[in-house]
C-alpha cells in the first residue's frame, strides 16, 4: 500500500502544495522496473516530465531542464508535433583543467504530440523561455473553423 505525503513548496509568487506517493520497494515493483520498455541493461534513459495546459487558444508546455543550457536547446515545431533536443556541449579550455561535476549532462530528445494543431500563420508568437531549469513553450493553435478551412483547401487540391 502505497503512502502519500504532502510536501509545501515555497515560491516567490505564490505557495503551493503537491501531493506525492513514496513505495515501498519490493520484488514486483523491481520486475516492473527492469520491465519498462525504456529500462535497458539497468539503465533508464532520461525523459523528462512535462505538463501542458490548454488555454484560450494557447497551449503552455513545461519541461524541467535541469543542467542545460539555452544554447544547448533545439526546438523543432511540426504541425502537431514538438521535437525537442539537448545536447550538451564540452568546451575544452586551452589549459589543462581537473573539473568534477555531482552530475554528468547526457543528451536527451523528446517528441510531443500536441492535442492540436500548431497555427503556422502565427508563428512569429511562439515563445520559448529556459527560466529556473525549466523550459517553458507558448504555442498558439488553430481554431476548429481554422483546422476546416485548412482541410478543404488541401482537399481542394487533391
Amino acid at each position: 500500500m502505497d503512502q502519500w505525503k504532502v510536501h509545501s513548496i515555497q515560491s516567490r509568487r505564490l505557495k503551493m502544495t503537491t501531493f506525492a506517493t513514496t513505495p515501498r520497494m519490493t520484488e514486483e515493483h523491481i520486475t516492473h522496473f527492469c520491465d519498462n520498455p525504456r529500462c535497458e541493461m539497468g539503465t533508464m534513459t532520461s525523459v523528462p516530465d512535462m505538463s501542458i495546459v490548454k488555454a484560450a487558444g494557447w497551449l503552455i508546455i513545461d519541461m524541467p531542464m535541469q543542467n542545460v543550457v539555452a544554447r544547448d536547446l533545439d526546438v523543432t515545431i511540426d504541425g502537431s508535433r514538438v521535437t525537442i533536443k539537448s545536447l550538451p556541449r564540452i568546451d575544452a579550455p586551452s589549459t589543462p583543467v581537473r573539473i568534477v561535476r555531482d552530475h554528468m549532462r547526457t543528451s536527451m530528445e523528446r517528441v510531443i504530440e500536441l492535442p492540436d494543431p500548431v497555427d503556422m500563420e502565427r508563428r512569429e508568437l511562439i515563445k520559448a523561455n529556459l527560466l529556473d531549469g525549466v523550459l517553458r513553450l507558448v504555442v498558439p493553435t488553430m481554431k476548429a473553423s481554422q483546422e476546416r478551412r485548412t482541410l478543404h483547401r488541401n482537399d481542394a487540391i487533391a
